[in-house]
Parts: structure tokens; sequence; C-alpha cells
């Protein structure tokens, strides 16, 4: 809880975090899955209000197992008692440091060696009371009672790995996920491309140039935690290569069908790997992994791939982010892409401009990145004008890329979606969960930012954002009409025990099949406290056929209209709010209907 709001974004630091801003963002998804039956909850390395996680009453007695009424398991991170002597140095021993964990509620410890001992020295002085620990094993056993480890232990069986594993169901799944969740963020009409066996075609693609280091790296696209990423090592050369298809060979085995022809070149290396200066091990004796420096810019490299661009019908470039970038224990203080890739970026988009040729951008990354202005434009000083003089978002148009696409850790068969969405058999549906920005210094940079500031820019650098959250293209165009409410009371007012029932008309106006994300926000007009302006409440995955409508509702509880108070309480308030339905979080994209609550 608030773990993804540290001190300067490293991992595992400090989350300076008032009760009511947890209240707020980081408590409501967690309290869902504790009252629906959650069996265990692990604790994060932070700390909240100078207390780490691991030893914080307020909460995991006053929330957690307070008033949520948690009854399941507690599990520290990995060595998360240690770490509060030898690095965060709140504990002065072992014995106090495991004595305060059982006290606070933990009940499984993860690899902290020192517990043990220094668990049974709190016992024995009467720092600790036995029964503590009692409770504790009492709550790890009910676990396994009701998981049935005792009827039936479950204990790894290697040959249903084998068969199990990576199976054709595996990678249907992941194949259906990835087709789902791959992001189309810019298109000039150049994508999907023409593969038409069809020599008249003007702009029909004979000869494809995949470029790239990420275009071929089978296990990066695997993201963290994954084979040979860092945390684990038994897989030490990663997952079965055959396993798993890249995004080259995805390409190919749909140009194999076609007679297209593929050329590859890596064109840039991103890191060069180099002992930790710090030595070998950590002080808890874990190995150290080696520290990821930014690979030199090769120009031998960026010519050949030029050579091979230049030879091409199309484009097609993966970049992003390798294993040692992303993660835990990889945190970073920089969005730009490292090594040699904004070089080779440069390079192509300039082929791009000279000949013609569509530049298809592929980004796999976990994270969202900063671009270079070679690809998505320069940074605008001043977002676009409305008529009336009030500044609008502005969505690049001088970048040299044609196409953008998004695949975070796309996954074993990440490859094969990638490359149906670009030759259009799979219509691209994903949208974004999160915000890109222009620039690092706009971060924190998220749709739900409290309203009040001084402006709605920086003196340098305009506030909008790259690519906003709920943001995503497909092949088509829709069209929303305005939203109505349909249940209004008599009085005009809704009350807290009232569900808001709303319908919007949506029409493919395109001429391809598409699927359109249709999201409604609500915002309250005017807050007691200061909150944010929209918020997410709902959306619907809508499939249209070229000039089909439909009508899509949502029902949404006035309950869920609320803010938190200053004293951290989740309220209803009344007055009038808003309902905004479209098809990102941004304003111009979404339709207004008003309702009052008393």
């Amino acid at each position: 809880a608030g773990y993804s709001e540290t001190q300067g974004g490293r991992d595992a630091s400090e989350a300076d975090l008032s009760h009511r801003k947890l209240e707020s963002w980081f408590l409501p998804p967690f309290e869902r899955v504790a009252k629906e039956g959650c069996g265990t909850f692990m604790l994060g390395y932070e700390s909240i209000d100078g207390v780490p996680v691991t030893f914080n009453q307020w909460l995991l007695k006053e929330k957690l197992r307070g008033s949520w009424n948690y009854q399941g398991t507690l599990i520290t991170d990995w060595d998360n008692v240690g770490r509060s002597v030898w690095e965060q140095h709140v504990k002065p021993d072992y014995t106090h440091a495991a004595a305060d964990a059982v006290k606070s509620g933990n009940d499984l410890i993860m690899t902290t060696p020192q517990f043990y001992e220094g668990a049974i020295e709190a016992v024995d002085t009467g720092l600790l009371d036995e029964s503590l620990i009692d409770a504790a094993v009492s709550r790890i056993l009910a676990l396994k009672f009701r998981l049935g480890l005792f009827e039936d232990p479950r204990l790894p069986d290697p040959e249903r790995i084998k068969v199990i594993m990576g199976s054709a169901e595996h990678r249907q799944a992941n194949l259906e996920l990835t087709r789902e969740s791959v992001v189309l963020l810019r298109n000039d009409g150049s994508l999907p491309l023409n593969i038409e066996n069809n020599s008249s075609a003007a702009n029909t693609i004979k000869h494809i140039a995949v470029i790239g280091p990420l275009a071929d790296d089978a296990q990066t696209q695997l993201g963290d935690w994954a084979g040979n990423s860092g945390q684990v090592n038994w897989m030490p050369d990663g997952h079965p290569r055959e396993a798993i298809t890249t995004v080259l060979d995805g390409i190919k085995a749909i140009a194999k069908k076609t007679g297209i022809e593929v050329a590859y070149m890596r064109g840039a290396n991103i890191v060069n790997l180099v002992p930790d200066p710090e030595g070998e091990l950590y002080p808890d004796g874990q190995p150290r992994p080696k520290v990821a420096v930014p690979a030199p810019v090769d120009q031998t490299m960026i010519d050949e791939a030029v050579a091979k661009a230049r030879q091409s019908d199309a484009i097609v470039t993966v970049v992003g982010d390798v294993v040692q970038l992303i993660g835990e224990g990889c945190s970073t203080a920089t969005l730009e892409l490292l090594g040699g890739q904004n070089a080779l970026l440069d390079a192509l988009t300039d082929v791009s401009r000279e000949t013609g040729k569509p530049l298809v951008l592929v980004l796999v990354s976990s994270k969202p990145q900063v671009l270079p202005p070679s690809v998505v434009g320069p940074v605008p000083v001043v977002a676009n004008l409305r008529p009336d003089g009030t500044p609008i978002h502005c969505r690049e148009s001088e970048g040299g890329a044609s196409a953008l696409l998004w695949a975070p850790s796309p996954g074993m068969e990440g490859g094969r979606a990638i490359a149906e969405i670009i030759f259009g058999l799979t219509d691209p549906s994903g949208r974004l969960p999160i915000t890109f920005p222009r620039h690092a210094g706009q971060l924190p940079v998220y749709y739900n930012q409290i309203r009040g500031q001084h402006g709605d820019r920086y003196a340098d650098l305009t506030q909008d954002p790259a690519f906003a959250f709920g943001e995503g293209l497909g092949y088509t165009t829709f069209e929303y009409d305005d939203p109505t409410i349909s249940n209004v009371p008599p009085s005009g007012v809704f009350t807290a025990a009232d569900t808001i029932h709303a319908e919007v008309t949506v029409t493919n106006t395109g001429k391809r099949y598409g699927v359109e994300v249709v999201q409604a926000y609500v915002g309250d007009l005017v807050t007691s406290t200061s909150w944010a302006d929209r918020e997410l409440k709902a959306f619907r995955r809508v499939e249209l056929q070229p000039g089909e409508s439909r009508i899509v509702s949502f029902d949404i509880p006035v309950a869920d209209c609320t803010i938190v108070d200053p004293d951290a309480n989740r309220i209803v308030e009344p007055g009038e709010f808003e309902l905004l339905i479209g098809h990102s979080s941004r304003r111009e994209d979404l339709k207004r209907a008003i309702f009052a609550v008393a």
C-alpha cells in the first residue's frame, strides 16, 4: 500500500503519505480483496509515517485486522525483519525486530534466518509473549487446512510440469490477452500494413525491415521475475527459446504465407552489464546483480540498419527496456531510451521522411517511456488553443514515426499478437492504464490529480501528457451521442442509496470492424476538501461492425461517488456531479451529463 509513491521513485524507500491520501487512492483495492476473503497479504518494504510496513500498527492492526476484519495470513517480503536491523536501523537487534514483527501481526517471516534465534530469545527474556506466536502459527495452519494441504501436500510433479507449463492452452491464453492489451497510440494511416498479394496495389508491402534490439529478444518480452531476469538462478539461460514468439518470429510467420521478404538488423545495444562496485553480495548474503550501464552508440550497427531500411517497403522498429532496467530492485533515474536506441530512431525517422516509407515503432516496456522528438515531435512549450483561447492537449503531428504501438511485457506469444495487429489480422483494442509524460520532469503525471495549482502548464513545458490514461486507437472511428440518465427521481435528486442508470449511443463510423472501450468518469463539481477533477467508475468493451450503433449502459451506485474528508473518512457529499462518458480520460474525448445528490 503506497509502494508506488516512494521517494524519487526508488524501490522500497520511504512513502511519505498521509492517512487521508492512503484512504483516498491506495487502500481501496486492498480493502476490496480483504473483504472478499483474500487468503494472504505480503507486506511491502517501504516505510509509512517513518514506520516500516512490517511494524506499522495503524496499517496492520487498525485497518487490515481492525476495521476491515481481515482474518487471513500476513507474510513479510524477503528479509523485511532483517532489513529493519541492517538497513533501516529502526531495530537495535534481531531479538527486538523479531518480537516487534510478531506483535504487529506478522505470521510468516520470509527469509530472515536470524528471526528464529531472535524470537526464541525474545520469549526467553519476556520481550515476547509465546501466545502471540501460537496465534500466528494457528493462522498459518488454518490456511493450510483450508487449502487441503494436509490431505494432499501437492508437491511439485516434474512430469506434470513438463506437460502443463507452456502448454497449448497457456500459449492461447497469452495470445488472447496480448491481442487485447497492446495499445496503438498513434497511426497516420500506415497501419495496418497492406500485405495483399496484389502487385497492382500502390502501397502493397513486399519487403519489410525489422530493426531494433528487442525485435528478437525472447527473454526480455517476458518481463520481470521470469527465467533469467535476475531474481531466480535456476534458469540461467532463460525460458526455452522454442516456447517464445518474438516480434521478428511473428512477422516472419505471416510474411512467409504472403511472399513478403523480411530482413532483420539489431541496430543498437541497450546496456552493458558490469560488476556492482559495492561487492558481490548484499549484507544478507544474497548475490548482487550486475549493474546495467548504457551501451555506447555503435555507428556501424546504425549504418547497417539504415541500409536495410532503405531497401525495404516498410520499417518495423522494436525498442524499449531490458530486464535489468525494470521491476523490483531496478529503479531508473530516467525514462529515456538507453544505449544507442535514440540514435537509431533518429536515423530511421530520417529515412522515413526522405523516402516516404512507413516507420512502425513498437515500444516493449513495462513503464511509460519518454520518446525522442524524432519520433513524437518536439516537446511543445504551449498546448493547442480552443477558439475561446483556453489550452487543449497537443496531439503530436511533427514526429517521424508513422505508427506507435506499446506492448508492456507481452509474454510468450507477444510477438505473434503484435505482428497480427501490424498486419491488420487483429484490431488493436488496448487502452492505456497509465499516463505517458513528455518529460520526466512532469512526474508524477496521472489523469486524476487533485484540482488547484497556479496555471495549467510549466514555465518551459506544457503540462499536457504525451498520451493519457484510457487512450488507444483502433483501425476504425467511433462517434458518441450525448449521454442520458434515464432514472432521475421525480424530485430530480438522487440519494446515496440510489444507482444511476446512464446510456450512450456509440456508432462505428469507419469502414472496418472495431472494438471501443467506452469509459465512464464521475466528477464532484464542488467539494468540501480538495479532490480529483474526475475518476473512472466503469468501462465497457464494445465490438461494432462498420455503421453499427449500440446503446451502452452503465449502472453507477451513488455510494461510489465519494471523496475522503480531512479525518480520512470516505463520504458522499450532496451537490451537483458530472457524468463523463467517452473514449479516454481527456476532457475533449468525453460527453457530459449532470446529476444532483441530496
